[in-house]
Parts: C-alpha cells; sequence; structure tokens
C-alpha cells in the first residue's frame, strides 16, 4: 500500500462519512465517536434555542442526550440509509433537537393549563 493510500485511509477513519456509514453497520465505536463529536455541539445548540425554560428539571443537557440517543438508535436501526456526510447529520440532529424542545415546552404548557 502507498504513503498517499494509507494516509487517505487514516483520515477517512477519523471522518464523519467514515462513523456513519460504520454506525450503520453496527458498530459501537462509531456511537462513541458521533456523541464525542456532536454532544457539545448540540448542548450549545439546545442553550441557545432554550433561552425561555418553564421546567428546569429538563436542561439543555437532557435535551442533547435525548436527541443523541435517539439518533443513534434510529441510524443504527437502518432509519437514514442516505445519510452520509457530517453536514447532513448536523441537519438531523438540529430537527431531533428542535422537536425534542417544542414536545419539552408543550409538556410544559400541558401541566400549567391542567394546574399541576
Amino acid at each position: 500500500m502507498s504513503a498517499v493510500k494509507g494516509r487517505k485511509h487514516d483520515q477517512d477513519i477519523g471522518s464523519v462519512s467514515h462513523w456513519l456509514r460504520e454506525l450503520k453497520a453496527g458498530d459501537d465505536s462509531a456511537v462513541d465517536a458521533i456523541w464525542t463529536r456532536y454532544y457539545q455541539r448540540v448542548v450549545d445548540f439546545a442553550i441557545r434555542k432554550m433561552k425561555i425554560n418553564p421546567d428546569r428539571a429538563v436542561d439543555e443537557e437532557d435535551i442533547a442526550q435525548l436527541t443523541m440517543h435517539r439518533f443513534c438508535l434510529n441510524a443504527a436501526s437502518g432509519h437514514y440509509p442516505n445519510l452520509d456526510d457530517r453536514h447532513q447529520l448536523w441537519d438531523l440532529l438540529v430537527v431531533f433537537t428542535l422537536n425534542r424542545i417544542r414536545k419539552h415546552l408543550r409538556a410544559c404548557n400541558t401541566l400549567k393549563r391542567s394546574g399541576s
């Protein structure tokens, strides 16, 4: 194997595209790599979007954990066969995060209306 080809392979191992392929194949180390790369970014995004949070029992880190957990379960189950790169992954994580925030806020409003 040439040195250039070896370097390309090493770079590929650290790429999000590689991790997505491995995640789809059931590799648990890909879950760890994606989680490590994106968890704090999802937390930071949730912080920016949850300026008003009526129930601090659920915070931005909870939202990020739920987002990452759901994504990893779904991806490992084959729900995203066309998910191939970091841009698509980030777009999907943004949608998941926004949906989790909306669900949380709806639950807070429902509790508030019911008087609980």
